[in-house]
């Protein structure tokens, strides 16, 4: 259960996100490219020079999601050696302050780890990783 949320909320929420950007990430790079809960991962989208891991947390501030999807991105990038070059997307419908942007920045750049932030909200018409 997610704190500020009521029973179910969350996962349902997470379903109907999940399904609206897997719908928007298919218009942009084609069928063959995207994956929902392969290898665990919400969202994989494989691109010619990279592959895309994408996980979807609905948490009511952008500190949760990262704090959760964190961990689980880079188990799920680097719990074997990757075949392709990796980005990391924590992706939610909260906005991100300033204070968690420089926070991924810092990770970023000590840790050389290609993680981002991308708010998602429902109905939104367009994605970019």
């Amino acid at each position: 259960m997610k704190s500020g949320w009521e029973c179910g909320a969350a996962d349902l929420l997470h379903n109907q996100l999940q399904e609206e950007l897997y719908d928007l990430l298919i218009e942009k790079y084609g069928k063959n490219s995207v994956r929902a809960e392969h290898e665990r991962v919400d969202l994989i989208v494989r691109l010619p020079d990279r592959r895309v891991l994408i996980e979807l947390k609905t948490y009511p501030e952008a500190r949760y999601s990262i704090r959760e999807a964190l961990g689980q991105l880079l188990e799920y990038g680097y719990l074997e050696e990757p075949k392709d070059p990796l980005e990391l997307v924590i992706v939610s419908p909260a906005p991100l302050t300033e204070e968690w942007a420089a926070y991924l920045a810092r990770i970023r750049q000590r840790f050389l780890s290609p993680v981002t932030y991308r708010r998602f909200v429902s109905g939104q018409k367009d994605f970019d990783i």
